[in-house]
């Protein structure tokens, strides 16, 4: 869910990111396309670094949400 918040902010807010957001949130809902893939992505991100998915964070840090805030 952080993931999809993140990309929720990441389009900008307003009427375009409020018309994606069905489309963001269908990667939480377990056994459609939308969540194979970001599953099979973490699958992949968690090989690749030797660890488990469970283990893995979402760093905020890499993302402005003041800065982003401020702009609206």
């Amino acid at each position: 869910m952080r993931s999809i918040n993140h990309d929720f902010f990441s389009l900008g807010g307003g009427k375009k990111a409020f018309r994606k957001l069905s489309v963001l949130l269908k990667r939480g809902v377990y056994s459609t396309k939308e969540y194979q893939e970001y599953e099979a992505f973490l699958i992949a991100e968690a090989k690749r670094l030797n660890c488990e998915i469970s283990t893995m964070e979402l760093s905020d840090n890499d993302f402005d949400y003041n800065g982003l805030i401020g702009n609206q």
